[in-house]
């Protein structure tokens, strides 16, 4: 009876006008979100529910603009027109600021920072998020900007190698330099508010200001490679993790072939196709290089322990979206003093590359498609090599990382790899998570679709998203599960309320209204 009349009561609120800007208008709805489990009270949520379906979002957490692009979906859920808006919507005062037509077939429109980018042929237009007025137009796109000083990162339109520092307001030139892009950018690392470590084919600080800065030139791809190509055409797709993607345009390009950008104290190590180098971060020096043979280096990775740099060379690389088999599956010590080699070891072979490593102790565990390897870092002649029987569970991908949940009965929330040391937890392709004992064999496992991924928090609270994203729940200090919210994408917090979009909808969930406080 309760909810019959919430029911009610909703409806009559529905369908209530409360933005409109030129022929847009957005219609404002509550609805029954989800359940407060301790009181057994429905969570009542705002829906701003816009005239076509919400294909992309930015939210700017300065001025509380929320920038969405409109685009109509077919019946059948697949296909997106081609005309749409872009709409910037304010989550404080709950109206639009501004919205304009966009042909998505001649226009191409992203956003970073407060700027909102809008190309059409080789024109490209800067507008402010918060008025929707063009500050400038040029033909360069900007690819990276510091809010504190203002100014943006372009690189020069046919000019593969010259990037200039732009004044955010009106687009005036600042500085030019010589910064490489022929493999893309790996990584961008802010040292402080004005400095910047660029990975691109090799190590670059940057000062925004002026452009200054040193360079460590290095090679980290390789352009048509059509031998690797073809091999790999299939090759296994990947996302896009680093925040910051400048691709290369040229041809059957192989990129990635470097390690992560590892700091420590005075000095940054780097790991190319080439060589792995010990560099002095404040001034660039290179303390001492190791060289790598070109014909077997890959994508690898880098840690540091006791005195030693570890190089665990995957045997892959980039290709696209794609990871394909690229050099050899190793692993290098060096002393990290002298840069003087310690140990190698092949592992593996050239079509089953390392997926994945994590380090406990004195030991390095390696993840394969078909088995685990351990190896003592004291001795690594002390080796073992266990195959996995894995049936129809898929091949192995990754260890499982700390941000996996899982519900015990009494509906308390534990970490999964932390509730029991002993064991190992890998995933495979076919989202099933092993749990393997000390001899790593296979003992329970379990379905992503069961478990709980841990990515936010407010207060004493924190926010799960259960599954693939089918909904959140909310969890308290002690880790007992208090509320479940029907979303099917994150809650993202902007002041004192939650959000999400939901297909035409943008959801919002004031946190007082929880009932949780």
């Amino acid at each position: 009876m309760k909810t019959q009349i919430i029911i009610s009561l909703i409806a009559l609120m529905s369908l209530e006008l409360i933005g409109q800007s030129s022929d847009i208008k957005v219609i404002q709805n509550q609805k029954i979100i989800g359940q407060n489990l301790l009181t057994q009270q429905d969570i009542l949520a705002k829906e701003y529910q816009f005239p076509n379906h919400i294909y992309k979002r930015y939210l700017d957490s300065a001025t509380g603009n929320i920038t969405l692009q409109l685009r109509k979906l077919s019946k059948n859920g697949k296909v997106l027109s081609l005309q749409g808006q872009i709409i910037v919507f304010n989550l404080r005062s709950s109206g639009i600021k501004w919205s304009k037509k966009i042909d998505y077939s001649i226009n191409d429109v992203n956003q970073i920072g407060s700027l909102i980018r809008l190309s059409r042929n080789n024109k490209i237009q800067y507008i402010n998020n918060e008025t929707g007025i063009e500050l400038w137009n040029d033909k360069n796109d900007v690819y990276y900007i510091n809010e504190e000083n203002n100014i943006g990162v372009q690189y020069i339109k046919n000019e593969k190698n010259k990037i200039q520092g732009v004044d955010l307001n009106n687009g005036n030139v600042l500085w030019q330099r010589d910064l490489s892009r022929e493999y893309g950018w790996n990584k961008i690392i802010r040292m402080n508010d004005s400095t910047l470590l660029i990975a691109a084919a090799g190590l670059h600080s940057l000062n925004i200001k002026n452009g200054m800065g040193w360079d460590y030139n290095t090679v980290t791809g390789k352009k048509d490679y059509t031998e690797t190509i073809a091999k790999n055409a299939a090759g296994v797709v990947v996302g896009f993790m680093t925040g910051v993607v400048v691709t290369s345009s040229g041809p059957n390009l192989v990129r990635d072939v470097a390690s992560n950008v590892l700091l420590d104290s005075n000095f940054v190590y780097f790991a190319s196709k080439e060589k792995l180098s010990k560099i002095n971060k404040n001034s660039g020096e290179v303390s001492w290089t190791y060289p790598l043979d070109e014909k077997t280096t890959s994508k690898s990775s880098i840690f540091l322990k006791d005195g030693m740099i570890y190089l665990v060379n995957r045997g892959y690389a980039n290709f696209g979206n794609k990871q394909i088999n690229f050099g050899d599956p190793f692993i290098l010590v060096l002393n990290t003093e002298t840069g003087k080699k310690e140990y190698s070891k092949s592992i593996g072979t050239d079509d089953n590359f390392i997926m994945d490593y994590k380090v406990i102790e004195d030991n390095l565990f390696l993840v394969l498609k078909d088995k685990i390897l351990k190896l003592s870092l004291s001795n690594m002649n002390e080796f073992e090599e266990k195959p996995i029987d894995l049936a129809d569970l898929g091949e192995l991908n990754i260890f499982v990382r700390s941000r996996i949940i899982f519900k015990k009965e009494d509906s308390v929330l534990s970490n999964l790899v932390l509730s029991d040391t002993t064991k190992h937890f890998v995933q495979t392709t076919k989202s099933i998570i092993l749990e393997l004992d000390d001899q790593f064999k296979v003992g329970y496992h379990y379905n992503i679709s069961d478990l709980y991924f841990y990515y936010n928090d407010f207060k004493d609270y924190k926010l799960y998203s259960k599954g693939f994203r089918e909904e959140t729940i909310i969890s308290d200090k002690d880790n007992h599960i208090i509320a479940r919210i029907k979303v099917p994408n994150y809650l993202y917090i902007f002041e004192d309320k939650l959000y999400s979009i939901d297909g035409e909808s943008l959801i919002e969930i004031a946190i007082n209204d929880l009932g949780i406080l």
